[in-house]
């Protein structure tokens, strides 16, 4: 598997650049492990809380400098002109969801193309979106999305297991 985008890589190897060690969330994170099962049109990041707060202006000066202008300030969204969105939410998500006590608990590093790519393991992947199938936004417009990406990980998970 291991495979991601051109854009993606460009996006994690400037914010490592640049200081910023993100962790690599949501549909293209879980892809590492059960392949590409949908398009992928945007890229989920989490990062250090202070980024989101007190060192706000940071990020956005990074982003500017990637390209990237600021589309949504509640989602922390970002777009630049050939319409990749990147957004941003807290590494506290980990343990506010229930996912892991410690984020660094479920950290895994895969090199891909010699740029150093940090996510989350396959299992704290399941409990996320087990936890995100609760939310009625995400019932209604990704229900049936959701419900495949957790198959898709039980199966992977049964045959690393029958390993």
């Amino acid at each position: 598997m291991n495979k991601l985008p051109e854009h993606t890589l460009k996006i994690l190897e400037h914010l490592q650049s640049e200081g910023i060690n993100p962790v690599l969330y949501g549909s293209q994170g879980v892809s590492l492990y059960i392949g590409a099962f949908e398009h992928f049109g945007d890229v989920d990041l989490l990062i250090d809380d202070m980024l989101l707060n007190k060192d706000w202006g940071k990020l956005v000066l990074v982003m500017k400098a990637a390209g990237f202008r600021l589309l949504n300030l509640h989602e922390h969204e970002f777009v630049n002109p050939d319409d990749t969105h990147v957004s941003f939410a807290s590494k506290n998500i980990i343990v506010r969801d229930g996912i892991a006590k410690s984020i660094v608990d479920v950290l895994r590093t895969i090199n891909i193309s010699g740029i150093v790519v940090q996510t989350i393991s396959p299992i704290a992947f399941l409990k996320a979106y087990e936890f995100s199938v609760q939310d009625g936004y995400r019932k209604e417009v990704r229900g049936k999305k959701d419900a495949k990406v957790i198959a898709l990980l039980g199966d992977y998970l049964k045959k690393a297991q029958d390993r």
